[in-house]
């Protein structure tokens, strides 16, 4: 079985009123169908699956049973294998198809690296939790592609537990990927108290299990890059997954999860400051329309960063709530906030998307090399000067580049002396 489906959706979830929507203009101009799905989700007690980044369900769709098993890449797409296992009627709720699911070999070659081929753990898969949606599908004409736009609502149930589901997903059915955040970003101005939400309904559903979010290091995965491998595939799998995490963030923090949520937020802002700060670092002397996006998006970044650390500063929040004896004006503050992050979400996702760094032939080798004689002079200069006064006061760009992301430069094969410098740097300032 080699056959599958790539699938490209963003999901926003939040309150949505049928009516309201129903008055959107995409909505208007077409008509929907209604779909009842209820749909069983899969896995073993050590989370094989989840860990790997795959999804296994079996969902009724009209009359028939059809099962899938999703692999989520790093882009935000993802890979669907689905067979349909028919109508039963009489034995009710079908079992896994073990020789439908994908060979370790075909997975593989779509980048999907198991330890075990699927068939050898089928016999410890059991089921997880049930998602029950109604669902309003349309399909749009938009900007020269074709978008379905789904509105889901219903309920994820694990064990005696139950979490809402409200939300609108939008898939890709024909034309550039970019297209569904520009319509996202439309969606948004109609919807301003929709969120981008990237917990997938299998996430959502393994966290309402019991999941422990703090112990994943999903979010934070390295790895080693050929140097075979396109600068500006790099750049995009790198920004979406920020992007990604800050989604996931920006929700736990909105969920009343702030003591900590807050820090991670400005963390990832500045990661995603800086990997903007390393494209121009690479293209400074080739200003276009795209360099001008990331700059736009680098300054943006910094002005959230600034109005975050003020929330985060105990005696600031203090001071205003105290100024203006209302609660209200905090939760205005954290309003507007949220509104410009949703918005510098759907950006960071349109640009990540659209955006061209590099030549078609550049060589990511030649790159780093070129890269690491940049650092290596910012940082003989910076060294030299410590201790002379009034000389290099604030940190070159070279240094804060490399210590807020060093990850990412280390999985480009940005030398370890260049990383140990910059470490001394750090060290003797």
């Amino acid at each position: 079985m080699s056959n599958y489906v790539v699938e490209y959706e963003i999901c926003m979830s939040g309150s949505i009123k049928l009516s309201e929507l129903l008055q959107l203009e995409y909505c208007k101009k077409n008509k929907y169908i209604i779909s009842n799905l209820e749909a069983k989700y899969f896995d073993n007690e050590k989370l094989y699956l989840f860990n790997n980044n795959l999804g296994l369900r079996i969902r009724k769709e009209s009359n028939d049973w059809i099962q899938t098993l999703k692999f989520e890449r790093p882009d935000q797409s993802r890979l669907e294998w689905n067979f349909n296992l028919g109508n039963d009627k009489i034995h009710g709720f079908p079992k896994i198809a073990p020789s439908k699911l994908p060979t370790k070999q075909i997975l593989d070659k779509s980048k999907c690296y198991l330890e075990n081929d699927l068939q050898s753990i089928i016999h410890g898969l059991k089921e997880q939790f049930t998602v029950i949606t109604n669902r309003l599908t349309w399909l749009i004409k938009f900007n020269g592609g074709l978008i379905e736009l789904s509105f889901d609502r219903g309920y994820i149930k694990a064990n005696n537990k139950r979490e809402r589901i409200s939300e609108l997903e939008l898939e890709l059915i024909e034309g550039k990927p970019y297209i569904v955040w520009i319509l996202a970003k439309k969606i948004l101005k109609a919807f301003p108290t929709l969120s981008f939400e990237y917990k997938s309904k299998v996430f959502r559903g393994f966290l309402l299990n019991g999941l422990d979010w703090r112990k994943l290091n999903k979010l934070s995965n390295t790895k080693v890059y050929s140097s075979k491998t396109k600068l500006d595939v790099i750049l995009k799998e790198k920004i979406l997954e920020k992007n990604k995490g800050l989604s996931f963030f920006i929700g736990l923090y909105f969920k009343n999860y702030k003591k900590n949520i807050l820090k991670e937020i400005i963390c990832i802002l500045i990661q995603l400051r800086y990997i903007f700060q390393f494209i121009i670092f690479i293209k400074k002397n080739k200003i276009n329309e795209n360099i001008k996006l990331i700059l736009n998006l680098k300054y943006r970044t910094t002005s959230i960063i600034s109005e975050l650390q003020k929330l985060h500063n105990i005696n600031y929040i203090n001071k205003i709530n105290k100024i203006n004896n209302s609660y209200f004006t905090y939760s205005r503050i954290e309003f507007e906030i949220s509104l410009y992050l949703e918005n510098l979400i759907a950006d960071v996702g349109l640009v990540a998307n659209k955006i061209y760094t590099l030549d078609a032939n550049a060589n990511l080798t030649s790159i780093v090399y070129e890269m690491q004689l940049k650092f290596q002079k910012n940082l003989d200069k910076r060294l030299n000067s410590v201790g002379r006064k009034n000389l290099f006061k604030r940190k070159n760009f070279s240094y804060n580049l490399i210590t807020y992301n060093e990850k990412f430069l280390i999985s480009l094969g940005l030398s370890k002396k260049i990383i140990a410098k910059n470490k001394k740097l750090k060290k003797n300032c």
